[in-house]
């Protein structure tokens, strides 16, 4: 387990250290650490089983007839399995682009400390998007946030059609499609401010939330039936530790509002971390919509860390310290969830022939 507190401390360190910081040949090496330790793992996680098992049973058929998950990530997996690629070839080859995409859009908008943004991402998303790894949702938040940039051009086609793919692969995909209309708007911070007490207070409980729905769509026989199996499975949560820490991070927002729409695309990056902020209080209550969140998580870490600059000295100093603090507690998590333990690596079973 310490290659995971290891790797959160490489970056750390990196990222402080005024020789390693603006070292572009280290920024390299790191970045292929990071690639080879989030996507080569090879038997922890959980939902490579059964995406073992779909890429071994997929035919031409299952494309049009039986195929149980949305058709995009059958139709991109119909070639490799044609050509006979191993399955684990496949999957690897799959995250590593996956990797390059969001690492690509990450270190885009990071204008400064790029490697606090890896260390933070990786221990918050990173760990869960490519070890424990929800391949089709992981794939496409990749393209959702690669197409971001037709979004910034006001180009509503082929954010459309990015969009579009991702919708594919992940029904999830969905919720970036109303967010053209919002993401280069300026809000005013009452706004978000109302919105923020709301979320907060309609879905503070799973009961009270549920009671609401109930009254307003109960009627509806099929809604009816949602609304009584998501009551019975699903306890949520009223307070959890993220709970406090995002809510602290909302009055920062909030506090530095302006000067962080200064930064470049500061409009943009302020309404993607307040998205992510909203689909976190409600996710806590109906944790479907958790997957939501992870299409906002890059532009979420850039900001976090973005507030870095924006300090003084000494109260950077506190700060870089706090998000180390953060994704050391984050990281944590792999103590006692049996997805992250014992860690393995598929390069050393590939040379010894074991794979």
């Amino acid at each position: 387990m310490a290659i995971y507190f290891i790797t959160i401390l490489l970056c750390f360190i990196s990222g402080i250290s005024k020789q390693l910081k603006d070292n572009k040949t280290w920024l390299f090496i790191m970045l292929a650490y990071l690639c080879v330790f989030l996507c080569f793992s090879y038997m922890p996680g959980s939902d490579w089983r059964s995406y073992e098992i779909m890429y071994n049973e997929i035919d031409i058929y299952a494309l049009f007839s039986t195929c149980k998950v949305e058709p995009g990530y059958y139709v991109y997996m119909y070639p490799f399995k044609l050509l006979q690629v191993d399955f684990w070839h496949f999957y690897i080859f799959t995250k590593v682009v996956v990797f390059i995409l969001l690492v690509n859009v990450l270190i885009k908008y990071s204008e400064d400390y790029i490697f606090i943004s890896l260390m933070f991402f990786v221990a918050w998303y990173g760990l869960y998007l490519f070890i424990d790894n929800p391949m089709r949702n992981l794939i496409a938040v990749a393209i959702c946030t690669t197409g971001i940039k037709y979004l910034l051009e006001r180009n509503f086609w082929m954010y459309f059609l990015f969009v579009g793919i991702a919708i594919t692969f992940h029904i999830s995909a969905i919720i970036m499609l109303p967010v053209y209309f919002y993401f280069t708007k300026r809000v005013p911070s009452k706004v978000h401010i109302l919105i923020f007490v709301l979320v907060y207070t309609v879905f503070a409980t799973p009961e009270f939330f549920w009671t609401i729905l109930s009254k307003v769509f109960g009627w509806v026989p099929y809604v009816s039936r949602k609304i009584e199996s998501y009551t019975i499975s699903n306890e949520g949560r009223f307070l959890s530790l993220g709970t406090i820490i995002h809510v602290l991070f909302f009055g920062l927002l909030m506090f530095y509002r302006k000067r962080i729409e200064l930064l470049k695309n500061g409009v943009l990056l302020f309404n993607a971390a307040i998205m992510y902020l909203l689909f976190y209080r409600i996710a806590i209550t109906i944790e479907i919509f958790g997957r939501m969140l992870y299409y906002f998580c890059v532009f979420y870490t850039v900001v976090i860390v973005a507030l870095i600059t924006i300090f003084e000295y000494k109260s950077r100093i506190m700060y870089i310290i706090y998000l180390l603090l953060l994704s050391l507690i984050s990281t944590a998590r792999v103590f006692d969830d049996f997805r992250y333990v014992p860690y393995t690596n598929y390069i050393p079973y590939f040379v010894k022939g074991k794979y």
